[in-house]
C-alpha cells in the first residue's frame, strides 16, 4: 500500500495527465452528443443523473465519509480491510431494500417519476455508483494516483463511446442510451479501481470491525448533511424542471456539463487533498502552514481558470450547437461553484478535526435554504438564468460558513480580507457578463480581474510557480 510522498503540487501533478485527458474528451465529446441528442432527452437524462446522485448520497449512510476520516487511524491492513468492508456492506444493502421497495411500489401502479423500466435502471445505477464511489476512494487513501487518474478517463471514455456509438446507430431511444453508457462506465470502472487496489478488498479472514458505534456515530449525521449538500447542489435543475420544461433543464444542463469539464480540475484536487489533509491533521495537528499553502495555490488555480473560462464562454459554447446557445448566460455565475467548492475543501479541515459533522448539516442546510429561496424568486420571472445566478450566491455562502465553523475549531489565516476583495471585484464582472455580454466588456475585465489576481497574491504565484519548476527537475526531489 502507497504512503503520501512529496509536497500538495507533487500529488496534484500526479494525476495532472489524467486531468489533462479528461478535459480534453469533455471538450471534444460533449459538442457531439449536444449536437446528436435533443435537448428534451439530454434534460430527462439530467434529472435521471440528479435523482441517482441524491439517492447515492443518503444510501451511502454517510460511510464514504467515514472511510476517509478513519481510514489512518490504525496502519493494519487487517484494520482498512475490515472498515472498507463495513463501510460498502451496509451501503449495498440499503441499496437493495430501497430498491426493492421502489420497484414494487411503481409495479403497484403508483405514479413515479419514471415508468418501472427507467427506474430498474435508475435502482442500478445508484447501487453501481455506491461501489464506484467506494472503490475510487480507495485508490485515494493509498495514494493510487495514476491508477484514480486511469479510472477517471476510463469512465469518460467508456461513456462517451457508447453513447455515440448507439446514437448514430440506433439515431432514437436517447435516454435508454445514455442511462445504458454511464451505467456501463459504472461496472467497468469500479472493476478496474477494486482490482487496483485489491491488496485492501480481500475480506476473506478480515477481523470484525469493532468501531462500528463511532463510524456510525460520525457518519449517520453526515446522511442529512450530504443529503442536503446534493439537495443544494440539484436545486437549479428541480426548480427549472418544475417552473420551465425538460427542454430547459436540457440547455442548462449543457452549461453545467460545460463547468463541469472545468471542475474535472476541481475534483483532482480534492481526490489529493482530503486524504492529505486528514492524514496531516491526524499526524500533525497543530501545523498549520500546509493548510495556509495549500489554500493560496488552491485559490489562484481555480480564480485563473474561472475567470478564463468566463472572458472565453463564446468560444466554448458555439461548440455545443444552435439549440445549446442560450447556455451562455448561465456559465459565469455557474463557474462559482467549482471555484467556491473547491478552495472551501482547504479551509473547512477545523470541522473534520473536531469531529462535530453536524456542522455540515448547518452548513448544507443555510446554503439549500439560500438557494431555494433565490431559485422560487428568481427562475419564474428570468428562468434558468435565474437559477445559475441563485446557485453562484448560494455557494459564496458555503465557502463562507465552511469557512467561519472551521475556524471556531482550527484557526488557519487564510487571508480573508484578501479573499473576499477578490471575490468582490469577480462578481462585479460575472454580473457584467452575464446581463451586459460583449468581447469589450469580456477583455477588459477579464484583464482587470487578472491583474487584481496577481497583485494580490503575487507571493502564492511565485511560491507556485517555483513549486511547480521544481516537480519538473530531474535533479531536485519533492519538499
Amino acid at each position: 500500500m502507497r504512503n503520501a510522498k512529496g509536497g500538495i503540487l507533487s500529488h496534484f501533478l500526479a494525476i495532472g495527465t489524467g486531468t489533462i485527458i479528461n478535459m480534453f474528451l469533455g471538450f471534444i465529446t460533449t459538442p457531439i452528443i449536444t449536437r446528436l441528442v435533443d435537448t428534451t432527452e439530454y434534460g430527462q437524462f439530467s434529472m435521471f443523473s440528479t435523482y441517482s446522485g441524491i439517492a447515492l448520497m443518503v444510501l451511502c449512510c454517510g460511510l464514504d465519509q467515514s472511510l476517509v476520516r478513519f481510514f489512518y487511524e490504525e496502519d493494519e491492513l487487517s484494520y482498512k480491510r475490515s472498515l472498507l468492508r463495513f463501510c460498502i456492506l451496509v451501503p449495498t444493502a440499503a441499496t437493495l431494500i430501497t430498491s426493492a421497495v421502489v420497484l414494487l411500489a411503481s409495479a403497484a401502479g403508483l405514479h413515479l417519476k419514471f415508468n418501472t423500466l427507467i427506474l430498474a435502471f435508475l435502482c442500478l445505477h445508484v447501487l453501481l455508483s455506491i461501489w464506484d464511489r467506494i472503490s475510487a476512494l480507495g485508490l485515494r487513501l493509498t495514494y493510487n494516483s495514476k491508477r484514480y487518474a486511469a479510472c477517471n478517463v476510463l469512465r469518460r471514455l467508456v461513456d462517451v463511446v457508447i453513447v455515440i456509438g448507439a446514437v448514430l446507430l440506433l439515431k432514437s431511444h436517447y435516454l435508454i442510451i445514455m442511462i445504458v453508457g454511464s451505467t456501463t462506465a459504472l461496472i467497468v470502472t469500479s472493476l478496474f479501481a477494486i482490482r487496483s487496489s485489491r491488496d485492501i478488498w480481500h475480506f476473506r479472514g478480515a477481523a470484525r470491525f469493532e468501531k462500528k458505534d463511532e463510524l456510525l456515530k460520525y457518519g449517520l449525521p453526515l446522511v442529512l448533511s450530504m443529503g442536503l449538500s446534493t439537495l443544494f447542489q440539484a436545486l437549479d435543475r428541480l426548480a427549472i424542471d418544475k417552473y420551465c420544461d425538460y427542454s430547459a433543464v436540457g440547455i442548462y444542463a449543457s452549461g453545467q456539463t460545460i463547468i463541469a469539464i472545468f471542475a474535472i480540475v476541481q475534483t483532482t484536487f480534492n481526490a489529493i487533498w482530503v486524504p492529505m489533509q486528514v492524514e496531516h491533521y491526524t499526524k500533525n495537528p497543530e501545523e498549520k502552514g500546509f493548510f495556509q499553502k495549500g489554500n493560496q495555490y488552491i485559490t489562484i488555480i481555480m480564480f485563473f481558470m474561472g475567470l478564463s473560462l468566463i472572458a472565453f464562454k463564446e468560444i466554448v459554447i458555439f461548440l455545443l450547437g444552435p439549440k445549446y446557445r442560450l447556455a451562455s448566460t448561465f456559465i459565469p455565475f455557474l463557474a462559482l461553484e467549482p471555484m467556491m467548492y473547491t478552495i472551501s475543501e482547504t479551509t473547512h479541515a477545523g470541522i473534520g478535526k473536531s469531529k462535530k459533522s453536524y456542522y455540515g448539516i448547518i452548513v448544507s442546510g443555510i446554503s439549500c435554504l439560500v438557494n431555494f429561496t433565490g431559485n422560487t424568486l428568481l427562475v419564474p420571472r428570468i428562468g434558468p438564468t435565474g437559477a445559475a445566478i441563485s446557485t453562484g450566491i448560494s455557494y459564496i455562502v458555503f465557502f463562507a460558513l465552511r469557512t467561519i465553523f472551521s475556524n471556531k475549531y482550527f484557526y488557519v489565516d487564510y487571508k480573508l480580507g484578501k479573499f473576499s476583495l477578490m471575490t468582490g471585484i469577480t462578481l462585479v464582472y460575472i454580473v457584467l457578463m452575464t446581463f451586459r455580454s460583449s468581447w469589450t466588456v469580456a477583455l477588459i475585465g477579464y484583464a482587470v480581474c487578472m491583474s487584481a489576481l496577481l497583485l494580490l497574491y503575487r507571493d502564492g504565484v511565485k511560491n507556485l510557480v517555483a513549486d511547480a519548476i521544481r516537480q519538473f527537475r530531474p535533479d531536485d526531489s519533492p519538499a
